[in-house]
């Protein structure tokens, strides 16, 4: 008789375990379609103004690494080393002068706290790959001149749907 409740108690356990993964799923995607939803609007923004709201991207920054923090996506560790790409982009801006935008910088520490470092950088080096695909072409057609800026988060936003369609 104790052994029955043991193997019950192990699968309401397996059963509760199965429920946390699916909830976790669920905020996954809740996560990755706020993020998206974020990086198109501040895609559009950046490319029109060449600017950001530091306002909105840290109210949302905020708003995914408490989502996962409660939901036992990540931890607060796995969070902050999500935003240290970020972090080294904003440093590389105040170094060079605003050459590189504070705000890729802080778009990328929103990308960090919502996935993580791995997810963070590679959304960074997918979109320094596609922008310098792009970049030859673009001056080719006369869309941009050389010593022009260039907006960045819309190829923030192409390196994270790469790396969300990527795995």
């Amino acid at each position: 008789m104790g052994s029955e409740m043991c193997i019950r108690d192990s699968n309401q356990g397996i059963k509760n375990i199965g429920e946390r993964n699916a909830a976790m799923q669920q905020m996954w995607y809740i996560i990755n379609a706020i993020l998206v939803v974020f990086l198109g609007v501040e895609a559009v923004v950046d490319y029109r103004h060449r600017n950001i709201s530091a306002v909105c991207a840290v109210t949302v920054l905020a708003a995914l690494a408490a989502c996962n923090l409660i939901c036992g996506n990540m931890g607060w560790k796995d969070i902050l080393c999500g935003m240290l790409p970020g972090a080294f982009i904003i440093m590389l801006s105040v170094m060079t002068g605003q050459a590189i935008g504070s705000g890729d910088g802080l778009v990328l520490m929103v990308i960090g706290a919502a996935g993580g470092v791995y997810v963070s950088v590679m959304a960074l080096m997918f979109a320094g790959t596609i922008a310098a695909v792009m970049m030859p072409v673009l001056l080719m057609a006369g869309k941009v001149k050389k010593k022009s800026t260039i907006a960045f988060i819309p190829y923030l936003l192409a390196g994270y749907v790469g790396v969300i369609l990527c795995g």
